[in-house]
This record gives C-alpha cells, structure tokens and sequence, in this order.
C-alpha cells in the first residue's frame, strides 16, 4: 500500500493554492502556515502511528481554503502524546487528501486512502461546493472506493461527511447522516468557537463509533450499524450546596446538542427506594466521572466516594475546577486525572458556552483515550509478558498512584505487572508505590521500545 506519510509531508503543500506566502515548508510541516503546524509532523508520522489503532483522513478540495485550518485543528487534538504538556493523549495520526495525485494534471483524483490494514479508518469529508463537484466528476472514483470500502467493511471504516453548505444529499454519501455546520456558534473555521464545536463533534462521533465497535466485538452476530446505543452517560459528581448551578448549565447544554452524551445527577436520576451506593456505582461504571470541584466538594464524603469508586472502576475520570475561596481539606483522591479550570460556566452567555464546549470536549476526549488505550493495550500484552514472565498483568488507563495499588492489593496479593500508559513513573513516585505494593512492576509502553 502506498505510504500515507510521504504524500502528506512531500505534496500536501501544493493544497494550500490560496496561502499568500510560497516559502519552501519547514522540515515536517505543510506549506506556508506558521508557527510550526502540527499537520504530517514528521516525528509523530514515523514513529508513533506504527502503533496507532486509529487514523483520521481529512478530506477537502484543494480550492477550499478553509480545509487546512480543519486539518491543522484536528491533528493539533488527535496527535497529542501523553509525554506532551497540555495535550490530549490521544496519539492519533491525522492525514489528507486534498488534491489529484499526479503532478502533471492538478484535476487528477487524489491517491487512495490507506485500507486493508488492522488500523480503523475515520474519514472526515468537507463537503462544500469544490468538493461536491470533484466527486461528481474527476474525484468520483475515488470517492466512490471510500463508499464501497465503509460498506463492506463498517468495522474499519467509519465516513463522517461534514455539510459546510447548503446541501444536504451528496452522492455517494447521500445515505449517511452528515454533520452539519449551520448551528455551530462563531462565524467559520477562523473562529475559535466554531473549530472547538467541530472538533468536540467529531471527538462524539468517533467515541460512539468505539463504543459501537465494543459491542459488535462482543458479539460479531449483530452488525455494527445496528447496534443501537443507549447514550454514554456523565455521572456529574457535586456540592449541592455550591455547584447546582453548573450542573443544571452542563445538563442543559448537552440536552440542546446532539453529542450522544447524557447525565446522571443524584438527587434528580435516583429512584425512590434505591440505595445510594449500589445505584451510583452502577451510574459510575456506565459512563465517565466529572467532578466538580467547587469549595465545598472535598468536605463531602459522597463526593470523596465517587472519585474513589471511578478509580476503583478504572473508568474517565475528568475534573472541573471551580474553587473560589478556601478550602479545609483538599481531596486527596483527586489528582492523577486531567483537570479544567474553568470561568462562570453557568453564565448565560456566549463565554459561558464556550466554556461549556470546552468542558464536553475535555470530558470526551478522556473517554475516548482510555477507550483507544484499551485497544491499543491489547498488541502490548505479548511483549509484557515476554519481559515479565511468570506475572499476572493488570492495565491501567493512567499512571498507576497509591489508590490503584491498593486496590489491586484488595484482589491479589500475587506479582503483578503494571501496564499504562506512558510517560514512566518518575524516581519518587516508583520508590513510593513499591515500598507499600510488594512484588510489582511499571510497564509503560516506551519500557518495551515502542513510542509513546
């Protein structure tokens, strides 16, 4: 198959007809854009997308110029590394097609998508005037392959078309439900808010996919686009005393947008005569935590409790820092999971949406990287064993921390391996874990020489 790589870093700079500068690219990155773009770079390109259980194909005519700032905002989220400050963890390799494949006519089809392979393909396709025509004329062919390949192979394949007009049926795709763009806040891909909401849409997507792709995996006598899911659900952990006003803005702002996300809130979602614990762990265990740190949430022992019980239940944990004032005791069982800081959510204005977008994006991104881990994972546990043998393996979807030793401790006083995700525990933290843990071991995935 042809290398993806090379067509994106040696031609991908041609996409950019309308870019005012010709300067020669930077080494890894496209064309004129500045500073540093993240699209096709080159360490990530070669390394890390060896490992990559996922990749994602922007797809746009060469004509549109808002398809690079897509592309450029999509691979800025999908191909952030766990070693990286501020990033998603995400490790997934953005590529694009954007224009014919042969040098010498400029109205060829593009090259075929990478297939055939284990890695699931995700196609964004950027549906607008140019690209609507070039697929009715010389790119047909080549958007006819993609259509065939999502049908034969719906397991590997998943095509989000994006309207960014006012067409709603585009051949071949006019039997796949698009994305459409009118109701997105901001005025297009030079705002901030309209990119964010893309980005936040797409991250859904693709998460709903996985979750569907988990089901079909259980059971592969029912096809993947006929699984019905029931919506992945945020278990929204709180201080009624100070927090209600966020959570009533979070529940309302996911109720107006079609994220596939619902809540669960205790005092409103809890049937009369259920107890407490069993229901909520139950809540917990069907979807991710978020935790909302306002000044009164680590003096309740419930709210201490659910951050436990999502450790304990290895599930997204995410939390959103509201803290004002003071607080007496900070909780210490809150670290270890991403953290969003976060200003007057519950505002009614377009700040406040903003941060509630911001919010969502956070919260789904982390759901959707333990879920790329957790298949990720799987091509690693050969080569653990191979290096630890004799040991059970227990994975984790962060770097383990005192909370999870002592669980695996409550199950199994056996030798025990620690697979997660990378970077490896620093010096401090390992001597830690292992003067309470007894016979154990770290494996991050660059322990075994494969990229973060």
């Amino acid at each position: 198959m042809y290398s993806v790589h090379s067509h994106v870093v040696g031609r991908a700079s041609q996409c950019l007809a309308n870019c005012a500068s010709t300067a020669a690219p930077e080494s890894g990155t496209i064309g004129c854009l500045a500073p540093k773009p993240r699209l096709a770079h080159s360490a990530f390109s070669r390394s890390r997308a060896q490992m990559s259980v996922l990749r994602l194909t922007v797809v746009w005519h060469r004509d549109f110029a808002g398809g690079q700032p897509i592309a450029e905002a999509l691979a800025a989220h999908f191909e952030g590394a766990e070693d990286e400050p501020n990033s998603s963890g995400l490790t997934i390799p953005v590529r694009v097609r954007c224009e014919g494949a042969s040098p010498m006519d400029p109205q060829s089809a593009p090259l075929p998508l990478m297939t055939g392979d284990d890695t699931i393909n995700i196609v964004l396709l950027l549906f607008e005037n140019d690209l609507i025509t070039a697929f009715a004329q010389q790119w047909r062919s080549f958007a006819q392959d993609i259509r065939t390949e999502s049908q034969n192979h719906p397991d590997r394949m998943l095509v989000l078309p994006v309207r960014l007009g006012d067409r709603s049926a585009i051949p071949p795709f006019d039997d796949i439900q698009s994305i459409p763009t009118s109701l997105f806040p901001g005025s297009g891909t030079s705002d901030t808010r309209w990119m964010r909401r893309l980005v936040l849409t797409v991250v859904a997507h693709i998460g709903n996919y996985l979750r569907r792709l988990e089901q079909h995996e259980k059971d592969p006598t029912v096809p993947i686009d006929e699984i019905q899911l029931s919506r992945f659900q945020l278990f929204l952990s709180h201080a009624k005393r100070d927090a209600m006003p966020v959570v009533t803005a979070i529940r309302d702002h996911l109720a107006n947008n079609n994220y596939g996300v619902d809540t669960f809130i205790d005092a409103k979602d809890l049937p009369a005569g259920l107890g407490y614990e069993k229901a909520f762990s139950a809540a917990i265990r069907a979807g991710a935590v978020v935790a909302i740190r306002s000044d009164a949430y680590s003096s309740r022992p419930w709210c201490r409790w659910e951050t436990l019980e999502g450790k304990r239940l290895l599930r997204p944990i995410i939390v959103l820092d509201l803290f004002r004032d003071t607080e007496p005791r900070v909780n210490p069982y809150g670290g270890n999971v991403p953290a969003l800081r976060l200003v007057d959510p519950a505002a009614a204005n377009e700040t406040a949406q903003a941060e509630m977008d911001r919010a969502v994006l956070a919260i789904m991104t982390e759901a959707m990287r333990i879920m790329v881990w957790n298949r990720r994972v799987t091509s690693l546990k050969e080569a653990t064993s191979k290096k630890y043998p004799g040991k059970d393996i227990k994975i984790l979807p962060r770097p383990p921390e005192l909370v999870d030793i002592a669980n695996i401790r409550i199950d199994t006083p056996n030798p025990i391996v620690i697979l997660h995700p990378g970077p490896p525990l620093s010096r401090p933290e390992d001597k830690m874990i292992r003067a309470i843990g007894g016979d154990l071991e770290f494996c991050a995935p660059s322990d075994l020489g494969v990229p973060l």
